[in-house]
């Protein structure tokens, strides 16, 4: 049942996010109060969401499979992207390269895993590295390219430095602030889901507008990504438990953070939602099977 209502509250929250759209966005203050909260996401909640998981648990071996996994990924879909041109649409090529390859490994893949295997460890890894490329990818990419400044001015890696400190130094203190802070990581999640219903459009119009993206979006995501991680998983000696984990982990939808980051450059946030909400669906079709398949 853990998965259904999580599910459940996923969708609940797009749709709350959806209707106040439609309710409200007539007014003047909509668009300022859209990019309030914004703000409030990404410069307060995501760093003490990192400062509350890197104070306590620090850096582990167990995070270089899903390292690898999504940089390997994201390397492949941006080569196939750069040399192939499939997507013509400079803002739907960078929807669904964030699409593609960040995607919802805690809100929807813990409960997911916990409901299928009683355990949802990878989800924690795999959740933690996707979070971090939620907001790294997106900020050089809409920056043009990478620098040490965009690198240290990311609220990931300022509240990544600030919880590795706590760790590293006052250990003591670890515990405290990880109690201290434990309502970040839900209250983000449930904030960046309602920002995602503020793109969304719930009907086939952005999806039927770009089809094309769209398609490529879903092979990128349900075809190329197992295969990475399948492919990796050989180097990799893994309990059963772990590698089935994985395998369910590699059909997990897009991040709805990926509509919060499409908002704040304007990659055509209605189509990165919209394509979000229905891979959903075909998403959990796919988990159901994968399941009964492994």
């Amino acid at each position: 049942m853990e998965a259904i209502e999580a599910i459940s509250l996923l969708f609940a929250l797009m749709i709350a996010g959806s209707i106040f759209k439609l309710r409200f966005s007539s007014e003047r203050w909509f668009a300022r109060a859209s990019k309030t909260l914004i703000d409030f996401i990404y410069w307060i909640l995501v760093p003490l969401t990192f400062i509350e998981t890197f104070s306590i648990r620090g850096i582990t071996s167990d995070l270089v499979l899903p390292f690898l996994s999504s940089t390997i990924l994201i390397t492949a879909v941006w080569i196939i992207m750069r040399f192939f041109r499939p997507i013509s649409d400079s803002s739907i090529e960078k929807g669904v390269l964030l699409n593609s390859t960040v995607q919802n490994n805690l809100f929807v893949g813990f409960p997911v895993l916990y409901s299928l295997f009683k355990d949802a460890l990878m989800s924690l890894y795999f959740g933690f590295v996707a979070f971090i490329f939620a907001i790294l990818l997106p900020d050089v990419m809409g920056k043009g390219k990478f620098s040490i400044s965009i690198f240290l001015k990311n609220p990931v890696i300022i509240g990544m430095a600030i919880g590795l400190a706590i760790h590293l130094t006052i250990p003591t203190l670890s515990s405290d602030i990880s109690s201290a802070l434990f309502w970040a990581p839900t209250i983000l999640s449930y904030l960046s889901i309602f920002a995602t219903g503020l793109a969304l459009q719930m009907n086939l119009e952005p999806v039927k507008k770009n089809s094309k993206a769209f398609l490529i979006n879903a092979i990128f995501k349900f075809i190329l990504n197992p295969f990475v991680n399948i492919v990796l998983l050989n180097f990799f000696h893994l309990p059963p438990l772990y590698r089935n984990e994985v395998i369910i982990l590699s059909l997990m939808p897009p991040a709805s953070f990926n509509t919060v980051m499409a908002m704040k450059y304007n990659w055509e946030p209605e189509f990165v939602a919209s394509s979000s909400f229905f891979l959903t669906m075909v998403s959990l079709v796919l988990v159901i099977i994968t399941y009964h398949l492994i």
